[in-house]
Parts: structure tokens; sequence; C-alpha cells
């Protein structure tokens, strides 16, 4: 009797570690980082903003806009645009490249949070005259 439980406690447990490496693949999510995904133009609609000063203190701030516009060319280069008067406004040219889920624009990186065919979410943390700053933005994909 104790044979036949030895056998079927590893039977057990051979089918539970069949059922978990195949079970792995199933429930794994896309990652967010698809180049074919990112290429295209890109509206800022919304942004959170948290200033940490040097004296302890904070600001913080959101922003509900489409002030701002990224496009992201297939050769790995991109422009960034200022809407004003009406019109769009080239600022800067910027090359990028994505690395699992960061996001490298000239020297600096995005975390990107999500990115779907219609939205772009990246975070990103830096230093600005010792004050220490976190930003969400929120972009949704224009063509």
């Amino acid at each position: 009797m104790k044979t036949l439980r030895f056998i079927g406690m590893a039977l057990f447990a051979v089918l539970m570690c069949v059922n978990f490496a195949a079970c792995g693949g199933d429930d794994e999510e896309v990652e967010p980082t698809s180049k074919n995904l990112l290429i295209g133009t890109w509206n800022k609609v919304a942004e959170f903003k948290r200033t940490e000063f040097a004296d302890g203190s904070y600001k913080e701030s959101e922003s509900n806009s489409e002030q701002f516009r990224l496009v992201f060319n297939s050769n790995n280069k991109g422009e960034s645009y200022e809407y004003e008067n009406g019109k769009w406004i080239k600022e800067n040219d910027f090359t990028w490249e994505l690395n699992g889920s960061k996001l490298y624009m000239n020297e600096g990186y995005v975390n990107i949070l999500e990115l779907t065919t219609t939205k772009l979410v990246g975070e990103e943390t830096y230093t600005k005259n010792d004050n220490k700053i976190y930003q969400r933005s929120t972009f949704q994909k224009v063509n």
C-alpha cells in the first residue's frame, strides 16, 4: 500500500511539473517594447509631475493638453514638436532606441509603462537644479 501511495504521489508531482511547464507561456503578456508599435506620431494627452525640492517639500501637478508631439520614424530618428499659434513648431531632432522597457532618446531614457497601438505611457526621474523630478506622460497615437 505504501508503494502504491508513493507511486501515486510521484505521478502527481510529475503531472504538476508538466502542467506548470505547459502553462508558462499562456499567461505571458507581449512585452510593451515592440518597435513597430512605437513608430508613428504621438500627441501628449496627460502628464503628472512631482518635483521634490532640496528642503524636503514637494509640488505636484497634472495637466491634460495636446501641446506636445513626438514622431518616431522607422530609421530610429525622431522629432519633437510644440503646438503654438495654431500650428506645430519643430523643437528638436533625436535618435531613439527601444531596449526592453527602456526607450532611449539621445542621452536619456524613459521607462515605458504601457505601449499599445493607440497609447504610450512613459515615466522618467531626473534631477534639475538640485530638485528631483518624477514625470509620467501619456501619449495618444494620431497616425
